[in-house]
Order: C-alpha cells, then structure tokens, then sequence
C-alpha cells in the first residue's frame, strides 16, 4: 500500500464520519424540536449515502466528495471578500489580512483533500 493509499483511505475516512456525525447531529436537533425537519430530511438523504459511500471507500463517492471539496473551495472566497457582506459589519468589519490568515490555508486544504480523494489517474503507456 503506497502512502498516497494511505493518505486517500485517511481522508475518506474523515469526511465519512464526519458527513454521519452531521446526519447523526441533524436527528438529535429535529427529535429536540429545534432543527427543521425538511432540512433533516434532506441532510440524512444526502449526507448519509455519502458517509456510508465513502467509509466502503466507492469510487463514486469520493468523486463527489472531491467535487464538493472543489466547489467550497471556490465559493469560500467569493462569500468571505464580498463587498455586501462587508456592508453589514461596516463599523466592525475585519481586514483583508485578518480574512487571508483563515482563508487560504482552508482554501488549500479543501484542494489537497480532494486530490487525495479522487488524484488523477495515470495514464496507460
């Protein structure tokens, strides 16, 4: 077994029990009456094939979960340096440093987890 393998099975893992921990958390708020039951619904339709899907390590849900990891990573910036989001904390607005210290080390960690989920395949000589 490679250390790439490694790496993949450990970050599949991860978000596998972490995709069920928020399926798992979802529950307990809809059965407290606290959380919306359609969006329960819709999280444990979702997020729980793809927790199971990724902790047999299928091939199909680590694409998905590559292409969330790929999607978040580019939505991330567009909502943390948005002038509109800016417009409300206008009296306490943090800095542009301050955003980048948090944002791009998840930036990058969000693409190295998708590479190791899904890295590209080799080409056949």
């Amino acid at each position: 077994m490679t250390p790439t393998d490694i790496l993949r099975r450990a970050v599949a893992y991860l978000a596998g029990t972490a995709c069920l921990w928020r399926v798992l958390d979802a529950c307990l708020d809809a059965f407290r009456a606290n959380g919306a039951p359609l969006a329960t619904a819709f999280l444990c339709a979702v997020l729980g094939p793809l927790g199971v899907g990724l902790l047999c390590m299928h091939r199909l849900a680590r694409r998905i979960a590559a292409s969330l990891c790929l999607l978040v990573a580019i939505m991330l910036p567009v909502g943390a340096i948005n002038p509109f989001s800016a417009m409300e904390l206008e009296p306490a607005a943090p800095s542009l440093a301050s955003i980048l210290l948090w944002l791009v080390p998840a930036v990058v960690g969000l693409i190295i987890m998708a590479w190791a989920l899904d890295p590209p395949r080799q080409l056949q000589k």
